[in-house]
C-alpha cells in the first residue's frame, strides 16, 4: 500500500494505491474444483477543503477498484459457489459536514460509481450507480435517495 499527502491551506489533496490478495478458503464448486486465490487493485486521488474553519468541510475522491476471482453464488445451484472473471468499479464521492452556524449539524452525501463486471456466468442483479444522503439534525431528517442500473 503507498499513501501520500500534501497539505496546502486550507486544502489536503491525497494519493492511495494499493493491491489486495485473498487466499479463497470457504467455497464449493459443483465441480470440487478449487478456487483461485481473489486479487485486487485500488487507486484513489482525492482532496478535503476547510469551507469554514473548524465549521464545515468538504471532501471529493476519485477511486478506480479492480478485483479478479471474486466468489459468487451459482446461479444454477445456489448451494455452489463460482468465481467472476472482473469486477471493476470506478466513481466519485463527495460529502460536505459540519455546524455552519449554531445548532445545526449537516451532513451531505453524493457518490457515483460505474460498476462493471466481466463474468465467467451471469449473476445478474441490480448495480447502484448513485447515491445521496442529507442529514439535517436542525430539523431533525434523513433524506437517503439511489438509482440503480442492470
Amino acid at each position: 500500500m503507498f499513501t501520500s499527502s500534501r497539505t496546502i491551506e486550507p486544502i489536503s489533496l491525497y494519493f492511495s494505491y494499493s493491491k489486495s490478495f485473498n487466499p479463497v478458503i470457504f467455497g464449493t464448486s459443483r465441480t470440487e474444483a478449487r478456487f483461485q486465490p481473489e486479487k485486487g487493485e485500488q487507486l484513489e486521488v482525492g482532496l478535503k477543503a476547510d469551507l469554514i474553519p473548524d465549521k464545515l468541510s468538504a471532501t471529493l475522491a476519485f477511486y478506480d477498484l479492480a478485483k479478479q476471482n471474486v466468489l459468487v453464488t451459482d446461479p444454477e445451484d445456489s448451494r455452489f459457489s463460482i468465481q467472476t472473471g472482473e469486477q471493476k468499479s470506478r466513481g466519485v464521492e463527495f460529502s460536505l459536514t459540519g455546524s455552519p452556524v449554531k445548532g445545526w449539524n449537516i451532513a451531505v452525501g453524493y457518490a457515483y460509481r460505474d460498476p462493471a463486471t466481466k463474468l465467467v456466468a451471469y449473476c445478474g442483479g441490480l448495480k447502484p450507480t448513485e447515491l445521496v444522503k442529507v442529514i439535517d439534525a436542525f430539523a431533525e431528517r434523513l433524506i437517503d435517495a439511489a438509482s440503480f442500473r442492470e
